[in-house]
């Protein structure tokens, strides 16, 4: 039973997927980045998509945080099973607007607001007809002013200019 069990997975896996993704149909992204963001997809062609996406979290640092992204994705192989992407997009952030050191005293924050835009890289599996798994990286860099803190001491950087970002997530076709 175990041995029909472990066939009918790896046969599940490794055969090609029944249905792709085609020019305006419709996929749910689920992703656990730094900013835990909750997406849709809509393809615009075989190869491209718009996605947009909401996301938030929370640090010890800066609290709570929400950010609101769009992404374009064009895919390189979209009627194999795996299939490598590339993505551009911005992302804007807001945190709050003071952070506790634990001074007692809060300090403010000049501009909660920011923008971050990127590219990056990425590659998709799908497992069935409507499941997919993906893995990515992008490099991203703020736009406009750095998101900083004002103190009695000055500004200092409450996120790095440019950073690299890396994610993980599920996408799930709708139609």
């Amino acid at each position: 039973m175990r041995f029909f069990a472990l066939s009918l997975a790896l046969t599940t896996l490794a055969g090609p997927a029944l249905a792709m993704e085609e020019k305006g149909s419709w996929a749910v992204d689920l992703e656990a980045t730094p900013g835990q963001r909750l997406g849709f997809a809509y393809y615009v062609s075989d190869r491209f998509s718009l996605r947009p996406s909401l996301g938030g979290g929370y640090s010890s640092l800066n609290g709570a945080f929400a950010n609101l992204g769009l992404d374009l994705r064009f895919e390189l192989r979209p009627k194999k099973r795996v299939t490598p992407y590339a993505m551009a997009g911005l992302v804007y952030l807001h945190n709050r607007s003071s952070i506790d050191f634990g001074s007692g005293a809060p300090e403010r924050i000049s501009d909660p607001h920011a923008v971050r835009f990127g590219a990056g890289i990425g590659l998709r599996t799908r497992l069935t007809d409507r499941f997919s798994v993906f893995a990515e990286g992008r490099v991203t860099r703020m736009a406009f002013d750095d998101l900083a803190s004002t103190t009695v001491n000055g500004r200092f950087p409450l996120e790095l200019p440019t950073r690299f970002q890396a994610g993980f997530g599920f996408t799930f076709r709708l139609k």
